[in-house]
């Protein structure tokens, strides 16, 4: 194990390449990571930043609004290049232009926006967020291609000279297992959204079920459809979210063909972050048991709003039912799911005011703002100690 060393500077600058940022917002939670991060220290005059990303959302639609390859004023002290087209030209320039302190890449597989980057970035600390892409769920899929890209960066060394940001000690279990003992990691959570709502009414036997997530394999929404087959009450279940792998979608279309008529499936395709609060107030109910979750932050979201939640234990946001916030079930036992939602489609609405008040609680005691300040402050001002 390596120790980190703290490097005193009284004012940091840093550039962050992430391949997508706001507005877009298809590409679910790192853009909300960064977008969170930058709200935090936007009145924190000891750092600037500068972030670099496409001027496209996930599903290549143009951004609308946005000046592309000019540096945009974003905050107090953040700014934000909305790039054309990538030319590794035009990322060396604008890495000499700003020399900045500090490079943050977000995620480990896109060439040009996580490992160009480092390769390019002269002189500056190189952070690597890896974003729960290490989990033995998330390296599952597609093992083949990941395996062999992640023996090619170790047989690079790149790793050596890299900090990597995680969110966990089990996440940083997971880089150790991939990179070794001996890299550099530093643990900084991600800043969420809190949502403040008033809990809708609750009828007994009925329930307002909700999932907002990217759709594909790791969010296991095919479990959740299965389960609906064994769900007694009637259940209206509506999915806000990009559909990321269309083979998976269709696996789930047929599912949601073949429920009873008491259950009602919605899909409303993916929303606006500005919207999930108000979603938040009309349902009673979030689930998403996730094959693996680094943070989570529309469960995060969910739990701050209120809404007791149903997701595996592969989450940060574990011993629900030991604080009445809501159920870890394991997420491939489709029973186990189905137990879950028909314990909350049963409930009144006085016992439900109980679960709602209880899923508040425990999102507050989960999360502080001034720790992963700290956090952050730690990370920025981290040096490789890994040779």
């Amino acid at each position: 194990m390596n120790s980190t060393t703290p490097v005193n500077k009284n004012q940091l600058s840093i550039f962050i390449c992430i391949d997508w940022f706001e507005p877009a917002f298809k590409a679910g939670g790192p853009i909300r990571s960064v977008a969170n991060l930058l709200q935090h220290f936007s009145k924190n005059s000891n750092y600037s930043f500068k972030v670099f990303c496409s001027c496209k959302d996930a599903d290549g639609s143009l951004l609308d609004g946005i000046e592309p390859g000019k540096w945009v004023p974003y905050s107090d002290n953040a700014s934000v290049w909305y790039n054309s087209k990538n030319s590794i030209a035009v990322l060396k320039h604008q890495l000499q232009l700003a020399s900045p302190d500090v490079v943050l890449v977000n995620g480990i597989y896109s060439w040009y926006y996580n490992l160009a980057p480092l390769f390019f970035a002269a002189g500056a600390r190189k952070i690597v967020a890896v974003r729960g892409m290490l989990h033995p769920g998330a390296l599952s899929q597609k093992a083949f291609k990941k395996k062999l890209y992640l023996f090619f960066w170790k047989l690079s060394g790149l790793h050596r000279k890299l900090i990597f940001q995680v969110s966990s000690g089990a996440e940083e279990t997971y880089t150790r297992n991939v990179f070794g003992d001996k890299c550099t990691i530093v643990i900084a959570n991600n800043f969420p959204v809190i949502i403040h709502t008033k809990p809708p009414e609750k009828v007994p036997n009925h329930l307002q079920l909700l999932t907002v997530a990217l759709i594909s394999p790791m969010k296991n929404y095919l479990a959740v459809l299965q389960a609906l087959q064994q769900v007694n009450y009637p259940v209206q279940y509506n999915i806000y979210g990009a559909v990321k792998d269309e083979a998976y979608w269709q696996l789930c279309q047929q599912q949601i063909a073949s429920l009873p008529g008491h259950i009602v499936v919605n899909w409303y395709g993916p929303v606006n972050p500005n919207r999930v609060g108000e979603l938040m107030q009309q349902h009673h109910v979030f689930i998403m048991p996730s094959k693996s979750e680094n943070y989570g932050h529309a469960i995060a979201e969910a739990l701050s709003a209120g809404l007791p939640v149903i997701t595996s234990h592969n989450t940060p946001w574990n011993l629900l039912q030991e604080n009445s916030a809501g159920l870890n079930v394991p997420g491939d036992d489709v029973n186990a799911v189905a137990a879950a939602i028909n314990r909350f489609a049963a409930m009144g609405h006085d016992e439900y005011l109980q679960w709602s008040a209880a899923a508040s609680k425990y999102a507050g005691t989960k999360i502080n703002i001034e720790d992963t300040m700290q956090q952050y402050t730690r990370l920025f001002n981290t040096n490789s100690t890994c040779r």
